[in-house]
């Protein structure tokens, strides 16, 4: 996507080739370990933006929250950006609600 004509992105493009960017991608793939957790984060965040959350209970309270999938050393697997009844359309319509998010990650 860095890389077509429509989407071109400079900065990335006079960093690194695509074909080299795939070359180097396939070296850092890791295994999931067994044990994960499911976890929400905020990312710091003033800006104008309608994904912006205010959580007074964190030690940031205003940015994007996040759910994340995190192995017991704290290393991020994965992310997903909580955007409010639609980021998870598909489990809220069933009814079952944000509760049945770690069971489908």
């Amino acid at each position: 996507m860095y890389w077509s004509e429509k989407w071109r992105v400079p900065i990335i493009i006079q960093a690194m080739t695509r074909n080299r960017f795939y070359a180097i991608r396939g070296c850092l793939a890791q295994d999931r370990p067994q044990a994960l957790c499911v976890d929400e984060m905020i990312i710091p965040f003033s800006g104008r933006c309608h994904m912006r959350q205010y959580c007074p209970n964190k030690p940031n309270p205003v940015g994007l929250k996040v759910f994340v999938l995190a192995s017991p050393q704290g290393i991020v697997c994965d992310m997903v950006v909580y955007q409010g009844d639609t980021t998870f359309p598909h489990l809220i319509s069933q009814g079952f609600g944000l509760g049945k998010l770690p069971f489908c990650i």
